[in-house]
């Protein structure tokens, strides 16, 4: 089993179980409390269609199912693996993975990083489209050129804020939830 696998075979719905972190419908996307700071509203969007989190609060950021565990352990890698391999009796990596291994895994989690924001962009416009479908005219020819900007920008390797993509969403929400009234 490799790294990929282990973060699409457990799902964040078992990882916020191992926690203890409560959320209310399994397999829908919800908004829930970040686990990772203090807050009293809830800012994080669990994306079971990703296996992701994504918080637009004080984290501003994406977490797959072993970023959760890095982030609540203060672990490394290769310790996240560890863990929900015994978690979750997960079979052991390959053999044949050295230190070598272990520091090219950085480059990739860098890669992966960029990936995720293109995951989490194709998610939003997804739910912003399906909510919103009924109502489309210029306004939305507007905002699906300002996403697909978006989306040729993180193809071309450069750098989309995830401050840019939680822009887009939310001024589709408010364009579009501001004729929905």
């Amino acid at each position: 089993m490799d790294v990929d696998q282990i973060k699409t075979t457990v799902e964040v719905y078992d990882v916020l179980d191992m926690y203890k972190i409560r959320y209310s419908n399994r397999g829908a996307e919800e908004m829930i409390y970040c686990p990772f700071h203090g807050e009293n509203v809830s800012s994080c969007r669990i994306y079971p269609a990703v296996n992701k989190l994504h918080c637009f609060g004080e984290c501003a950021r994406s977490f797959d199912v072993l970023d959760i565990v890095q982030e609540i352990e203060g672990c490394n890698l290769p310790t996240a693996i560890k863990m929900l391999q015994e978690h979750f009796g997960i079979q052991e990596l390959r053999a044949g993975f050295t230190t070598k291994f272990w520091k090219s895994l950085e480059g990739v989690k860098k890669h992966d990083a960029k990936r995720q924001r293109l995951d989490l962009a194709f998610v939003m416009a997804k739910e912003a489209i399906t909510k919103y479908w009924p109502r489309v005219d210029l306004a939305f020819r507007q905002l699906w050129s300002e996403f697909d900007d978006i989306v040729e920008q993180l193809k071309t390797g450069e750098d989309a804020s995830t401050d840019r993509i939680r822009a887009w969403y939310d001024k589709a929400t408010e364009v579009f939830g501001e004729r929905g009234k």
